[in-house]
């Protein structure tokens, strides 16, 4: 469990670092460059056997895309809802790889984890049953799935992988999104600071390991336990600091949406 612990909390330390930045960076595109070269440096660095491995170069590719919409997408709805909701859609996400691993992978789910996918999308439903909001509420539904889909992959590839290839794997997807990022980075015409460089480090460092820690937890416990742990504890984490910290104000439909939300997940981790 120490791998899946270790991963809750930097993953928690990435949503916190990017609320903290919010009002200090102002170059949104190019703290992601120096996020994820600092994920890149942080890969090449645990990158212990490089071969042409079809599995991690499709796996890592396709992962690469999906960490830069999925961070992306959190930058953009942190600035609109705060890091307790946005959080709590990324996290939600953690429909995406149980799904994935039933469909795909024959893991079968007891029937209180049948229950609680289903309570997770009443949830859903009742936070963005709100007719004034729901053009804005589709980016956290498209955040739901970009990061659940990232979080997938670890998943994937865990399944048709080879493990001396870990390393591999992250470097493939880290580097893929650092030259992403440049490229958007270029296109947008946004400048390096000296606070993107510090922000960047501090999100980068915590990112790369989180996805680490979370490919190592899964060769130590199933994904349908895994993945609602690493959810619930991470939302929690987050929810406290928000709160504590920056003083967040959450609704009633909010705290109640939440409420069914972290009982889904429970249910899901039953």
């Amino acid at each position: 469990m120490f791998y899946l612990l270790a991963a809750i909390l930097c993953s928690a330390c990435v949503s916190i670092v990017m609320r903290w930045s919010k009002e200090q960076v102002q170059q949104p595109t190019a703290l992601l460059v120096v996020n994820y070269l600092t994920c890149t440096i942080c890969a090449l660095c645990f990158c212990t056997s490089f071969a042409m491995d079809g599995a991690s170069f499709a796996c890592g590719g396709i992962m690469g895309i999906l960490l830069v919409a999925g961070l992306a997408l959190l930058q953009y709805n942190i600035r609109i809802y705060g890091v307790i909701v946005s959080s709590l859609y990324t996290r939600l996400g953690v429909i995406v790889p149980i799904l994935c691993s039933i469909v795909l992978f024959y893991e079968t789910p007891v029937w209180t984890q049948c229950l609680g996918i289903f309570s997770a999308l009443l949830s859903i439903f009742y936070l963005n049953h709100q007719k004034e909001q729901q053009a804005v509420g589709i980016s956290l539904l498209v955040l739901l799935l970009a990061n659940g889909t990232c979080d997938a992959m670890n998943k994937v590839f865990e399944a048709i992988g080879d493990p001396l290839y870990n390393g591999q794997f992250l470097l493939i997807a880290f580097g893929s999104a650092w030259l992403l990022t440049i490229c958007w980075t270029l296109k947008r015409k946004e400048k390096i600071t000296k606070k993107e460089i510090f922000f960047g480090l501090l999100i980068g460092v915590p990112n790369y390991f989180s996805s680490r820690f979370l490919l190592y937890s899964l060769q130590e416990v199933q994904a349908v336990i895994a993945y609602p742990t690493y959810s619930v504890l991470t939302i929690i984490v987050i929810t406290i600091f928000g709160l504590w910290l920056w003083h967040e104000q959450m609704t009633k439909k909010t705290v109640l949406g939440m409420i069914g939300i972290l009982f889904s997940i429970l249910l899901m981790n039953v």
